[in-house]
C-alpha cells in the first residue's frame, strides 16, 4: 500500500523525528511504501514583521528584567535554521517526505496529484487541543475513499477541551478505519469525547529494537569505565525542570556517595546551549548521549524511551507545568518502573541511577514491538469504502 503519514512538524523534536524514522522502517518491513505530509503551516504576512518583531523583542526583555532566560527567537525562521543546523541534514537523508504543503487545500491538492491507500496520522501528540488542527482529524479527506488509521495519538493532558470544535472531530474520526492512543488515559477521553474505543499503542520507537538503533549510530566508545566516574546525561526540554530542588538533591547525593560526576547536557530550545548562534545536537549525538552514558536524568519522554531500548538507569521529572504525566506513567507501568517517575515536590532516590534495569526489560521491549506490528499489521487491512459527502470540510485557521 501506499501510505502518507501526517505528523506534527518536525523542527527541533527530535523524539518526533525518530517516532516518524521508525514508523517508516516499520511500514516498510511490512510490505508499504510510506512518505511523510510535510507540513509547513503559514507563517504571518511580511507586512505584519516588524509588528511581530517589536513584540517578540519586548518579551524577550521583559522575561531577562525578570531574571528568566526563555528562548523567545527575535526572527523565528532564521532562529530556527542556526538552532537546528545539525539536525535538518539527518531529516533530508533519512526521512521520505513530500514538498512543503501549507494548508488544507494543499493537502487535498497533493492527494489528488498523489493518489494514496491509507493516511496514517501520528503519533506525538497530534491531538493536543493546544495545537491540534482540524487536518489531524482527516478534514481535509472529505469524500476520499482511503484507509484512515490514528497511530499512538495524544492527547498531551488528562482533561482536553476542543470548545466548539468537539463535533466536527467527532464526526471526522468516526470515518477512521482504526483508531489507537499513545497513553492509558487516552483510552477513556476517546471513549469519552469522541464516542470510540481506542485501542493502546506502544510509539512508534518502541515498534524498532535496540539492534536496530544501534546499526544508526557510530561504534561505542571502548574505553574502560573510570571507578568513581559517573558519566550523566542530563536531557530537559522544561526550562523549569534542569534546576529544581528535587534534582539538585539527587546530584548532591550522587556526589556524597563519592562519585565524580562527568555530565553531559543535551541542549533543547528551552535550555539552549551559551552563545550567540547556539546550535541544537545532532540526531545522532542526542542518540549517542544516551547510549554512552551510565545513567539518565531527563523529563524528556522519548529520552526516557531510549534509555529503556539502551538500558540505561535513569529518573524520569515530570514537567511541572503539565498537568499530566500520563505519557510517561503509562510506558513505566508496562516495565515496573513507576517508582523511576518524579513527581513535582517528590524526593528521588538518587540511588535508583546506580541500579541496573531489570532483566525483564529484554522481554517487555519484545512485547511492545510485537503489540506495534500487529496493530499496523491489522489496520492496514484495506476495506471496500463507499465515497462519503461531508457538509463540512473543516477549515486550517486555528493557531498551532
Amino acid at each position: 500500500m501506499k501510505i502518507a503519514i501526517l505528523t506534527l512538524p518536525l523542527h527541533s523534536n527530535i523524539g518526533g523525528i525518530l517516532q516518524l524514522w521508525a514508523l517508516q522502517q516499520t511500514l516498510r518491513a511490512l510490505g508499504h511504501e510510506p512518505i511523510a505530509l510535510r507540513m509547513r503551516f503559514q507563517r504571518l504576512p511580511w507586512i505584519l514583521w516588524p509588528l511581530a518583531f517589536g513584540r517578540r523583542l519586548w518579551l524577550r526583555c521583559a522575561a531577562r528584567l525578570r531574571g528568566r532566560r526563555e528562548a523567545i527567537p527575535l526572527l523565528p525562521g532564521l532562529s530556527e535554521a542556526l538552532a537546528e543546523r545539525r539536525i535538518r541534514p539527518w531529516i533530508r537523508a533519512h526521512l521520505a517526505r513530500t514538498a512543503p504543503v501549507a494548508s488544507e487545500r494543499d493537502l487535498q491538492r497533493w492527494i489528488r496529484q498523489h493518489p494514496v491507500d491509507a493516511v496514517i496520522f501520528g503519533s506525538d501528540q497530534i491531538w493536543n487541543p493546544a495545537w491540534t488542527r482540524p487536518l489531524y482529524f482527516g478534514s481535509f479527506l472529505n469524500g476520499t475513499p482511503v484507509c484512515r488509521i490514528a497511530v499512538a495519538a495524544s492527547f498531551g493532558n488528562s482533561d482536553p477541551d476542543f470548545g466548539s470544535r468537539l463535533s466536527r472531530y467527532r464526526s471526522w474520526l468516526e470515518a477512521f478505519d482504526a483508531v489507537s492512543v499513545r497513553e492509558s488515559e487516552g483510552v477513556a477521553i476517546c471513549e469519552r469525547l469522541f464516542g470510540r474505543r481506542p485501542s493502546l499503542c506502544p510509539d512508534p520507537t518502541l515498534f524498532l529494537p535496540p539492534e536496530t538503533w544501534e546499526r544508526l549510530l557510530p561504534a561505542s566508545d571502548a574505553r574502560p569505565r573510570t571507578p568513581g566516574v559517573l558519566r550523566l546525561t542530563h536531557c530537559f526540554l522544561s526550562a523549569r525542570t534542569d534546576n529544581t530542588p528535587a534534582l539538585r538533591t539527587c546530584l548532591d547525593g550522587l556526589r556524597a556517595a563519592g562519585l565524580t560526576l562527568q555530565s553531559t547536557t543535551l541542549h533543547t530550545p528551552n535550555n539552549p546551549a551559551p552563545g550567540l548562534f547556539p546550535a541544537l545536537p545532532s540526531v545522532e549525538a542526542w542518540l549517542c548521549a544516551i547510549r554512552d552514558a551510565d545513567a539518565i536524568v531527563t523529563d524528556s519522554f522519548h529520552a526516557v524511551v531510549f534509555s529503556l531500548l539502551f538500558g540505561r538507569p535513569f529518573l524520569a521529572f515530570a514537567k511541572p507545568e503539565e498537568d499530566s504525566a500520563g505519557r510517561l506513567t503509562t510506558l513505566l507501568d508496562r516495565f515496573g518502573l513507576s517508582v523511576r517517575l518524579i513527581r513535582p515536590g517528590e524526593t528521588p532516590d538518587f540511588r535508583l541511577l546506580l541500579e541496573p534495569l531489570p532483566a525483564s526489560r529484554t522481554e517487555i521491549l519484545q512485547t511492545l514491538y510485537a503489540e506495534g506490528h500487529a496493530f499496523l499489521s491489522q489496520a492496514l487491512v484495506k476495506p471496500e469504502k463507499p465515497i462519503s459527502q461531508s457538509a463540512d470540510p473543516g477549515d486550517d485557521s486555528s493557531p498551532t
